[in-house]
Order: C-alpha cells, then structure tokens, then sequence
C-alpha cells in the first residue's frame, strides 16, 4: 500500500499499525490494531435513559405528543422494560469499545427536550 501510494509514512502518537491479511478465499481483508489506542483514552460509560425519564413533560417527538397524561396503554411494552441491576457493555466489533457509550451520550443530547 505504501509503493502504491495509497497510505503515508506517519509520525502521530495516535497512530494504529495496519496490516493486510489474506482471507482463505484469497481476498484481503484490512485490520488495524487499536489496542494501544484503546490504552490511551478514557472509556465514555454512558448509562442508557430509563422509560419513567420520558413523559415527564408534553412534548412532540417525531409528530407524536408524549406526556405524562398520555394512554399508559399505548406505551405498556416500554414501562414493562425491567431496569439493570449493573452496569453492563456490548459486545463491540476489536478497536471499538468507545462507540456505544458516545452513541448514547449523543442520542440523550438530541432527545434532552423529552427527559425534563
């Protein structure tokens, strides 16, 4: 890759070594070692929002008003959905292990208006 021009020689504490690994069917597949990157950031645990946090104001989400005086039967499968007892993770795919908790965080910025 690097005679072809396609990837660079880089200096950057960042960097990830990336090696090409060729499948039995004879296609390569591309994989990068983020073990030393994942040593080096902080793990962004981010709890998701419980279903009694939703309602606690009218609001209208996707051209749908929820509120807390809202039919409780039409939202019974979400109250019924039990709470942790702990903190669990995904199973994410090797160099990912940040991505859901970043997802979350980001998704409760966008939805902030409909916990209160």
């Amino acid at each position: 890759m690097l005679d072809a021009k396609l990837i660079q020689p880089s200096e950057s504490s960042w960097a990830s070594p990336l090696m090409l690994v060729s499948k039995p069917d004879g296609s390569i597949r591309v994989t990068i070692d983020y073990r030393s990157l994942n040593e080096r950031t902080q793990n962004d645990a981010h709890p998701l929002p419980f279903c009694e946090d939703f309602g606690k104001k009218e609001v209208v989400f996707l051209g749908h008003v929820i509120s807390s005086g809202s039919d409780k039967s039409k939202c019974e499968a979400l109250f019924q959905f039990k709470r942790p007892k702990r903190l669990l993770s995904f199973k994410v795919f090797w160099g990912s292990h940040n991505i859901i908790g970043s997802s979350l965080k980001t998704s409760k910025r966008s939805l902030l208006h409909c916990i209160g």
